[in-house]
Order: structure tokens, then sequence, then C-alpha cells
């Protein structure tokens, strides 16, 4: 799920002991705070310590002629202190910025930190490379340069999260949303003033990313994948609604059950809208809601789950575009939050590529999930065991290739039959797609064999679990007529 910047607040010291910073707002249970301290180098980084409750992330930052820096994690708890109180070494001007973090792993927040800098002086002030090891973390650069008065502009990738001057030291924090993982590359902001300087890049993991991280797409009609900052509270992704049809019985008590079946599925999926200036964060919500316009078609949700395989389901938009925009928690001049509803008529999560099975007289019968293939120019042409790993039952599309005719494709386990009357000569193919919504018999030159079907032909399903299949085929030719079984497994979760 994403992780979000939710707030941030700020502080500095100059000859003190210690830096207090007001607990950033909006903060809540389940949130993490992220501490990046500063502080210019006449101090010593053992004198940067935070209050009881957080943990240091990494170790010491130090760049000689510039600074020294610590950052520090915490996950909010119900007693959250309205204030933290930070330890720094007093000859020092400080910097303090602390971040409310929403969406984060609440146990190992941070994936990855490195620290960087140069002593020589310069405008231009690079961030480490950093190689997050899951997708979807939010990258968190700082840097501290010394010089007064002085202020930075942020990589043009990232979005400026605080930006602090003192008498001697100044500061900032960027961020940027990592959709996939891996090298990073380096990050470079411009400071105002020419100085050495020191900086860390941080990779934040989003919540339950001790066991693999989550990423959702979503594929408009025209195909533009759109990548979503989804918040960890989303529901409706698992088991799609049952529908139990029952009838009363006059004068006994309870009902009789007729039917069961899975009704259409409605879920809903919270996002984060973000960008780096009102201008930009407007267009980016322009094209999010024009992307997911339903009347412009069926769109897709893809998801990566932590497991690491992909589903995908095919939905509309039905409710929740409009946004609510009253500033606070859920809105302000570079973030937005929406909560649309999708609705799937087809209530089933899908594999994203086909699982496809190719049987020509040029094949054995050694390799599974294939036994016992018999292939010859008798009628029974293939007879093979294919296996429905999805949860309910799939409609497969099969390409015959020619030379053949009297076709026959039977599912021995289910008993279904489709049964074809027609002739193909070397070099031609049919294509049967028995998937609803698109049934269709249509040979390689365009022509509609559907009424060339029989009437008790069914363009059946393979069910869940092992199918026996059989193609008959006459007048077929070793090596040259083929089957092609294309099939993309349904399943009831994400």
């Amino acid at each position: 799920m994403a992780v979000v910047v939710r707030s941030e607040n700020s502080d500095i010291a100059d000859g003190t002991a210690t830096l207090t910073v007001t607990t950033p707002a909006g903060t809540a249970v389940g949130d993490v705070l992220v501490a990046f301290v500063f502080a210019d180098h006449d101090g010593t980084a053992e004198a940067i310590t935070a209050p009881e409750g957080w943990q240091q992330a990494g170790g010491d930052g130090f760049q000689g002629g510039a600074a020294f820096g610590k950052v520090f994690v915490r996950a909010v708890t119900s007693a959250e202190p309205s204030a933290h109180t930070f330890g720094v070494p007093p000859p020092s001007s400080c910097v303090a910025h602390v971040l409310c973090v929403s969406g984060a792993d609440t146990t190992s927040p941070v994936d990855v930190i490195a620290w960087g800098g140069s002593s020589s002086a310069s405008t231009s002030q690079v961030a480490p490379e950093i190689s997050p090891a899951r997708p979807e973390t939010l990258l968190l650069c700082g840097w501290a340069g010394v010089a007064g008065a002085s202020s930075y502009t942020p990589p043009g990738t990232m979005i400026e999260v605080a930006d602090t001057p003192t008498p001697y030291l100044f500061a900032a924090v960027a961020r940027q949303a990592l959709v996939a993982s891996g090298a990073t590359g380096t990050r470079t902001a411009t400071a105002s003033s020419s100085t050495a300087y020191l900086s860390v890049s941080v990779s934040v993991s989003p919540a339950g990313s001790s066991d693999g991280a989550e990423t959702t797409v979503w594929i408009s009609p025209d195909g533009t994948m759109i990548p979503l900052e989804v918040e960890w509270s989303t529901a409706g992704r698992f088991a799609p609604p049952p529908v139990l049809v029952e009838e009363g019985v006059p004068e006994q008590p309870g009902a009789r059950h007729r039917e069961a079946r899975h009704g259409v599925r409605e879920f809903s999926l919270p996002l984060w809208i973000e960008d780096s200036s009102p201008a930009a964060l407007r267009a980016r919500m322009r094209a999010l809601v024009a992307a997911m316009d339903p009347v412009r078609g069926e769109g897709t949700i893809r998801i990566t789950t932590p497991i690491g395989d992909q589903r995908e389901i095919y939905c509309r938009v039905s409710a929740g575009l409009e946004m609510d925009e009253t500033l606070g928690r859920t809105s302000g001049p570079t973030l937005q939050r929406c909560v649309p509803m999708f609705r799937a008529v087809d209530p089933y999560w899908y594999d994203t590529t086909d699982t496809i099975d190719t049987f020509s007289s040029a094949d054995t019968a050694t390799f599974f999930p294939i036994f016992p293939l018999r292939l010859a120019s008798s009628s029974v042409f293939v007879e093979a065991t294919i296996i429905n790993s999805g949860d309910v039952e799939t409609w497969p599309v099969w390409t015959i290739t020619g030379p053949g005719s009297a076709i026959t494709l039977r599912n021995l386990t289910t008993g279904y039959a489709l049964t074809l009357t027609t002739t193909l000569a070397v070099g031609e193919h049919l294509v049967i797609d028995t998937r609803p919504g698109r049934k269709s018999v249509l040979k390689n030159d365009g022509t509609n064999l559907f009424t060339a079907l029989s009437s008790a032909s069914s363009l059946w399903p393979l069910a869940r679990g092992s199918n026996s299949v059989r193609l008959e085929m006459s007048s077929t030719v070793a090596l040259v007529s083929s089957l092609q079984l294309a099939r993309r497994h349904r399943y009831l979760t994400a």
C-alpha cells in the first residue's frame, strides 16, 4: 500500500542542548514518525539523541567541514505526546525535521539508509543512490549545508517536505513515491549557497512489507497504466458476495435451498494523489478522473501481491471520483485523497497472462500434465489431462489448425461436448472462443462458423481441478495438424 507523508513539523536550536518539535498535525495510531536531525560541524554525533520510544535508523552521518546527522523513527501510539525533545550539541546550530508518515510498516519502517556528502563547496548537492528491496517504498532525501539564510531547491523528481535555515546551518527534506524496487539513482538538490554538505537517502517500507509488498495499477480501456498509491484500508477485494436463492415451503418452517452463486462485486480503494505544486496536483487529478471515466469502457485493476504473483479484475468506477476537497487530513495544496468505488460485473480475479498448452503429432506422451496422448489420422487426435488451478471454472480459447474435419471437443470429466461440421485445409485454422460475452467460432479468413455447431453443442468451461479433454478430428496430418488451448485461471480473491 502507498506510503505517504501526512504532515511535518520542524524546529531549530542555536547554542542550546535540546530541541523540541511539536508532533505533526493529524498524527494517528498506525502512523510512523521519521526525524531528520542535523547539527553543524562544531558538535558531535554522540550529542544527538532522541527521546524514549525512538530508534535510530542506520548509523551516524558525518561530513568534515559540514555537518553531523542522525535519522530516528517511532511508531505512533495511543499515548502519543504533543511534542518530542531531542538532545543536540550545545555549540552547534541544529535543525530537526519530524515527518508523520502513513501507510508505513510500523515494525521495520526503514528498508535502506545511506549517508553521503562532500567537503568541497558546491551548490549541486547529491544524496546517495540506494536500492530498496521492495516496491512501493517512499524515498526520503535530506541535505544539510553550512551557511546562514540559505535554502534548497529539491530535485525535479521529488517534492519538498521541509526547508529550514539557522544562523549557521540550513537543511531540507524531500520525498518521492517509488513504484519499483532496485537502484534509485542519486538525487541532486540545488543549494542557494555553495557549501560543503551532508546528505542522506532513506527508503520507508509500506505496511505489511515484512512479508513482501503489494503494488496496484489501474489500466484504462486504451491500455494506459497508472500506478495507484493505495491506502491500507481497502474493502471488498477478497470473497465475492454470495447470492443464495431459496424458496419458502407452504406450512413448513424455513425454506429450501435452490441455488448459490456469486453476485456482482463492489470494492473500494482509498487513493492518495500528490504532486509538487497545486497546478501539478490539479493536472494529475484531472488525468486520473479521465482515465477512470466509466463511460470510456471497462478498465482493469492489476495487483502484484505480497506473494509475488499478479492478479487482475475487470471493472468500472461507480462512485468516489467526486473527491472531498475539505482542507485538512484528506486534502491540501499538493495532496488529495479519494475513495473510488469499483463495480465488477464479473466478480472474479484473473491471471494476467494466458496459460497455453499446444498439442500436435510432434509431441510425446512424457511431459506433464499430458498423459495419455494419442496422435493418428483416426478420429481421436488428442486426449489430455488439463489442470485448472483457479478457484472456479475457466473458459478456454481453442485454436485448431488443419488439415482436419469432423471436429468434436469433449470434456470427459463434465460430459459436455461441442461438435463442428467443417473442413480445414492445410494452412487453415479456426478459433473457438468460449468466454462469456465473447463466444464465437471464427475461421482464419473471418468466416463465422457458429452456425456449423450442432444443436447439442455446448461451449463448455474447464471445471476447477483436473479435466480429461479429448479432440476428435479426422483427416489429420502428422507434424501439421495441431490443437492449442489458452485460458486464464480465475480466483475468488486478490
